[in-house]
């Protein structure tokens, strides 16, 4: 088991990951239509702002704004000044990046969908722990209720806890259950992918013909392998406790993802489900919830 007693909290660290990534990432998402970036981000674009858009000039500059508030909505959850600055920052980029995936249908990928779900449970999750720690106490409160709240504050911490490794828990199993085809178990998908990469020089200087003509079953070895890491990932994380070594193995398989495909995917996917392994480190919550469960 991976040691449970750590410096610092694992969710504080991956608030201040994931938040830090998505100011990246979306200072980075085509916004428009009304942009001057290039050619491409003008065709690409749906006017998914279309109502901001009736409050404000339909300019560029409007433009710059949006992706200005959102990284900067992202940055306040990183540094978290203080916790009601935090929870409406939260809220803020919950909001922008949920109604970006539901609109922007031109630019929509599945990865922009798993972070508005993360955003929106981050919100939940950060509001009931710290609720304890900004409610104003009532010096006319028995002790004995100011327990059962303080209680039931840790239950719905602990929940929102669950929601998020279950959140996570849930591509693993959906990314099995996907490479279960047929075309992707002999190779034929996993072929295509990476030698349509090659053909258009984004594959990071990998020859995969090359490899291929090497060792012919490669492209087989690679779907065989990314189905056993997504099933074993999923099983893991889905029955195993908290902390479990084996956790690591995401390390290696979104490490080959990150290289071998972000000049088409970005960093951003990878780097998010290598980081939200700091949820399934041991905490204070599942103490909590097996003192429930034992009750």
């Amino acid at each position: 088991m991976i040691a449970k007693k750590t410096m610092v909290d694992p969710t504080t660290l991956w608030r201040i990951g994931f938040y830090l990534l998505m100011a990246v990432n979306w200072s980075r998402l085509y916004h428009g239509p009304f942009t001057d970036e290039d050619i491409w981000a003008k065709a690409m674009s749906y006017n998914q702002y279309e109502y901001i858009y009736d409050f404000a000039p339909k300019t560029p500059e409007t433009v710059r704004q949006i992706k200005l508030l959102g990284s900067l909505s992202c940055v306040l959850c990183a540094i978290n000044v203080h916790p009601v600055i935090t929870k409406n920052a939260m809220l803020i980029y919950a909001l922008l990046q949920a109604q970006y995936v539901l609109t922007a249908v031109t630019t929509f990928v599945n990865h922009e969908y798993l972070f508005a779900l993360l955003a929106v449970l981050n919100c939940f999750y950060y509001i009931t722990a710290t609720e304890e720690e900004t409610s104003v106490d009532d010096n006319n409160t028995e002790e004995k209720e100011e327990k059962k709240k303080q209680r039931r504050r840790g239950l719905a911490s602990c929940g929102w806890l669950q929601a998020l490794r279950g959140q996570i828990v849930v591509v693993y199993f959906y990314a099995a259950l996907w490479k279960a085809h047929p075309d992707w178990l002999d190779g034929t998908i996993a072929r295509e992918i990476f030698l349509s990469f090659e053909e258009q020089g984004v594959s990071r200087d990998i020859s995969w013909s090359i490899l291929e003509k090497m060792f012919p079953s490669v492209f087989h070895g690679v779907a065989i392998g990314g189905i056993v890491l997504d099933m074993l990932l999923f099983a893991v994380l889905m029955f195993l406790p908290p902390g479990n070594k084996i956790q690591l193995l995401s390390l290696v398989f979104h490490g080959f993802t990150g290289f071998t495909m972000s000049q088409r995917i970005g960093y951003s996917f990878p780097l998010t489900m290598i980081m939200a392994g700091l949820l399934f480190m041991p905490m204070d919550e599942d103490d909590e919830e097996s003192k429930v469960c034992h009750a």
